[in-house]
This record gives structure tokens, sequence and C-alpha cells, in this order.
């Protein structure tokens, strides 16, 4: 882990100290942070993601694990389906057919696998997230639980990094998180997947003014999206967003309202999309009415996989909702933070500033 990878556009750099609260941390950054927090947890190593594979930054990741089960921690991987159903760029089905599968994929799945239970002979806790049902070992899509989410001992980090090479590859972030309260709901939100997920979609506000939203994954129904759509219909200077999809739906609408009333809009999204996503978003834009829109997008030339709402320059939402009405339909599993810290905000306005150039 101290070699750098040339082909990944963030280097994994030597670090000597943990990042502070509200840190916002690349996805080498956050692999780095991961693994000198776990040299000191005493309690607990948990990871959740939709997207976990074996690869470049997957074999580091998962040995982290591999070596806290040595320490006697409690280790957990809550590892959605998705991952056993999918990889960049196609769906991971043990026949030959056209479109949908072939030899490199029936390895991926072989692959990923063997990892999965090399980790559960060793000891580590994996929990499988929303077995699919016939349909959806096809169309792998539905019924999907989106969080993402990293826990050691009371620290954490929630953000769109997935433990994947295309997650590594684009330009994505967390935020690590050590104020209690939010570590607090973040660790009993980890156990609310499968049987034990929530009724419905709720959220938990603190006492530093920020919110914790979480969608239990009913079709049709988003808090953290009408969230969102609130915070947009509220803005008065600005709004920037930075979004993997091109936007459809209630948010687009939302957009196109908040410029029509003289706020700054501006959605950042990648020149990059591969696969199925690709399809999506030739959808969005000349069959969802997007192009009449005309809201500001300017293109991200690469990968460019974070979800981030900053509305006034003094507040943002982030999370792994990708804030597209689409998802909301299919039924996924998603969360977001809002807050109104100052610290947070300068370093998420930085931070879109900095993709915006394309850095």
């Amino acid at each position: 882990m101290n070699s750098v990878e040339v082909n990944y556009p963030f280097n994994l750099e030597a670090r000597r100290e943990p990042a502070p609260n509200f840190a916002v941390l690349t996805p080498f950054e956050f692999l780095a942070d991961f693994r000198l927090e776990t040299q000191r947890a005493k309690e607990r190593v948990w990871g959740q993601a939709m997207d976990m594979q074996t690869g470049h930054p997957g074999s580091a990741f998962f040995h982290i694990f591999e070596e806290a089960v040595k320490k006697g921690l409690d280790t957990r991987l809550n590892i959605d389906w998705f991952s056993r159903l999918s990889s960049e760029p196609g769906i991971n089905i043990k026949k030959d057919f056209p479109l949908l599968g072939n030899g490199y994929h029936r390895f991926c799945a072989n692959r990923n696998d063997q990892t999965y239970r090399r980790l559960s002979e060793v000891g580590v806790k994996v929990n499988f997230l929303n077995s699919p049902a016939s349909l959806q070992r096809v169309l792998p899509f539905f019924g999907r639980n989106h969080i993402k989410m990293y826990i050691v001992d009371n620290i954490a980090w929630i953000g769109g990094v997935n433990i994947s090479d295309a997650s590594f590859k684009g330009i994505d972030f967390v935020v690590k998180v050590t104020d209690q309260e939010i570590v607090e709901a973040l660790i009993a939100q980890f156990a609310r997947v499968n049987e034990n997920k929530p009724k419905k979609d709720y959220k938990v506000d603190f006492s530093d003014g920020s919110s914790l939203i979480i969608d239990r994954g009913k079709p049709g129904e988003s808090l953290v999206l009408d969230t969102a759509a609130n915070l947009v219909d509220s803005a008065r200077q600005s709004v920037r967003n930075i979004s993997f999809f091109t936007p459809d739906g209630k948010f687009l609408r939302t957009l196109k309202k908040a410029q029509n009333r003289g706020v700054d809009v501006e959605v950042l999204m990648p020149t990059v999309v591969e696969g199925v996503y690709k399809l999506i978003n030739l959808w969005n834009r000349f069959f969802m009415g997007v192009k009449r829109q005309r809201i500001p997008f300017k293109k991200f030339d690469g990968r460019l996989h974070a979800k981030l709402l900053i509305v006034d320059g003094q507040i943002v939402m982030f999370g792994s909702h990708n804030l597209m009405q689409s998802g909301v339909r299919a039924g996924t599993e998603e969360i977001a933070l809002l807050s109104g810290n100052p610290e947070l905000v300068t370093s998420l306005v930085e931070f879109y500033e900095t993709a915006r150039k394309g850095v």
C-alpha cells in the first residue's frame, strides 16, 4: 500500500496521523485513514457498501478486516447482493448471453465469491443484503441497498465511495465523522438491514443542527430526495450539485424553478459514464425533458461519482443518493447527511471547486 499507482487520479500517500473530524477524503485518502484507525481500534471494524469487489483497493480493504480479526475485534461487512451480480461494466451471470455476460464477468463473480468465502472462514461476519428475486439476477439495479458507511470503534466515514476499482479511479469522497451523536446513529443504522430494515424513511436530528436521513427503500418514496428538493426550493443565491447521473424528475424540476427565480444553478457531471449507466443518462437527457429545461450542466472530464448538494454556500447535503427519480422507483435504500457546520461546508465547497476545475 506504500507504492504509487499511477492509473488512479489520487495516489495513496503515507499518512502518519489520522484525519480530523469532518475531513473530506478522496478514496485513497479514505483507505489510508481507515487503515490507520483500525491499527489502534479496540472494539469494532465495520464496513457497508453496495459494491465491494476484489481488486486493487478491494484487496487492501479486505486485508484490513483479516488483520482486525486476528486482534479479536468485532469485524462485520454489509455487502449488497449487487456485488455478486454485477461488475464493471456488466452483469456477472454464470452463462454466456449476448450483451449480458461472458467469461470475464464469470471470472469476476467467482473471484468475488472466493474472497467473501475466505473472509467468512477467518471470522469476518459477512452479511449479504437484499437477496435477489429471479428478475433481479438479470436486472440487478432494483431493490438495492446503496448506503456506503464505514465504522471503526466510535469513528465513521460516510459518502459515495464503493470498494471497487471503478470507484477508486473516479473522483469521489467520504466525510470522516467523530461527532458521537452522528456516529451512534450510524452504528444503529448499520444493523437495520434485511429483515431489520426500518418500517419507514426516517431522520435523526443532532444538537449541532445536522441531520442524518435514511431511505428504507420503498419504491416511489424518498425522504432524502424530498429533503434535497425542499433545500433547493429554499435557495436564495446559489445551488451547486455534483451528480453521477443527469438529473431527472422532481429534482430536475426543482432546479429549474430555482433557476427561473434568479438562483445561480450549476450541476457538475462526468464525461465518462459506462455500461448501463450510459443508457440511463441518455434516457434522462433525451426522453425526460432535460434538454428542454436548459439547466447549466458543466462537464467534468473523466469519472465523477461524488454526490453533493450545496445551497447558498451555507448548507451541504451528501451521502449515497444520486437524487434520481428512477432510483427512487427502483426501491433503493439510501443515506444522507445534512449539515450547516461551517468547517464542513468550507471543505465541501473547496472540493466542489477543485472538481469543477477538473483537478
